[in-house]
């Protein structure tokens, strides 16, 4: 593809939104947003140069640019940020006053004939089948006649996504459609599925709005989206469960070199999350059984399917909260809590309540990433509360643990206590 046209003209539009977001989700200093963005630019030709031209009709070029732009700015910051802060810095890089007047436009013949027709068109073009960078798509109306759905079953941002190594930062450019649909006006954009966590296809619904929806719409979806982190629901909540794991790996591994698994005994993961840690220690336990708790059903479906083998036998998944666990006391011989405790509602109480159900002897560890301290994390994820490795200590002690040990690495830590 050539990068003159539309590949610059998208960067000349949109390389200030880019930067500016840099600054306000990214946390770097002006200086190195431009630096940032100056090796961004190259990488940006670079990208443009290897794919191929869009046929005339496909009018998913701008798609593949944007991510192309996304792309090369991952290439480029000095940290790989984490699928918070990467679908924060999308939206925001993408929501100009360009982008604002082309969805309100767009807004104004939503389901209009011209609309309905353009969807025909594309179902039909199937460029996909000739570019693996563009979509084929399938047009399906409601019966009821409340909207449509326009079904991708190949999509080019997720391969150019994943040929770059960002496979798991896809859903942060999903979640735009969302953010569009609201500019624009006439639809609430709804979702099942995505290629990208592991679906048959992705699906993007437009349901025609009813008066006086689309306010109360815009607050609820955010919310749900930022409680997601807490307690994942949904598509949004099923695609955060997936990328965690691979965000959590270097935690986990590192944290296991920071404790001792008993030889054999009872185990309890509280926010099991989608269980992959459970996973990961049942190598370390081989005589050991392990219970998985999360307050949220998406984390327990997941956390089952993913511990299949060994449901019912070596593994339990429960759906509960921190506050009042359903075990008796002094039953564990260890309870791990990875990365959940800055969502618990009373940390001090509920690290007690921890401390009823342990064994005399047994442990209770804490591990968790405190982030990036310049980032004020309770304004981005309001269901959170940090707390630091001292904190968690000093509650630990307060609970009746002993022995209490901190270990750092980066902004990783973990708190060890004995009961």
């Amino acid at each position: 593809m050539k990068y003159t046209g539309m590949p610059a003209g998208m960067w000349k539009i949109f390389r200030k939104s880019f930067r500016k977001a840099l600054v306000t989700d990214l946390g770097y200093d002006s200086e190195n947003a431009s630096e940032i963005m100056k090796k961004a630019c190259s990488r940006y030709k670079e990208i443009i140069e290897k794919l191929p031209e869009f046929e005339k009709e496909d009018r998913f070029k701008t798609n593949i640019l944007s991510c192309a732009m996304f792309v090369s700015v991952l290439l480029s910051v000095y940290r790989r940020p984490t699928l918070q802060e990467a679908t924060d810095y999308y939206e925001h890089a993408m929501t100009t006053k360009a982008t604002k007047w082309f969805c309100k436009r767009a807004g104004k013949t939503k389901f209009s004939e011209k609309d309905i027709e353009a969807q025909k068109k594309t179902e039909a073009l199937r460029a996909g089948d000739r570019n693996p960078y563009s979509w084929n798509m399938e047009y399906l109306p409601y019966e009821d006649g409340s909207g449509y759905e326009a079904r991708f079953t190949t999509c080019g941002i997720c391969v150019l996504m994943r040929e770059y190594g960002f496979g798991d930062l896809i859903p942060a450019m999903c979640h735009l459609d969302y953010t569009m649909s609201e500019m624009g006006g006439a639809s609430e954009f709804v979702r099942e599925y995505t290629l990208a966590g592991g679906g048959p296809y992705c699906d993007c619904g437009y349901k025609k709005k009813k008066d006086g929806e689309g306010e109360k719409q815009v607050k609820k979806r955010k919310r749900s989206f930022s409680d997601n982190f807490g307690n994942p629901q949904g598509l949004l909540g099923r695609m955060m469960l997936t990328t965690m794991d691979k965000e959590h790996l270097p935690m986990a591994e590192w944290s296991f070199t920071q404790f001792e698994f008993p030889a054999q005994g009872n185990v309890l993961d509280i926010g099991c999350g989608g269980g992959y840690n459970i996973k990961r220690m049942l190598q370390k336990l081989p005589k050991g059984k392990i219970v998985g708790l999360d307050i949220s059903e998406e984390s327990v479906r997941k956390a089952k399917k993913v511990n299949k083998d060994e449901l019912g036998k070596r593994v339990k998944i429960l759906k509960g909260s921190v506050d009042k666990m359903p075990f008796k006391d002094e039953r564990l011989d260890l309870v791990t809590a990875f990365e959940t405790v800055f969502f618990w509602p009373d940390v001090e109480s509920n690290i007690s309540e921890v401390y009823r159900i342990v064994k005399p002897g047994g442990q209770f560890v804490v591990i968790n990433n405190y982030g990036d301290p310049k980032i004020d994390w309770e304004k981005k994820v309001p269901c959170m509360k940090r707390h630091t490795a001292e904190e968690i200590g000093l509650y630990m002690g307060n609970a009746g643990f002993r022995g209490i040990r901190i270990s750092k690495k980066d902004n990783l830590f973990c708190v060890v206590g004995v009961r």
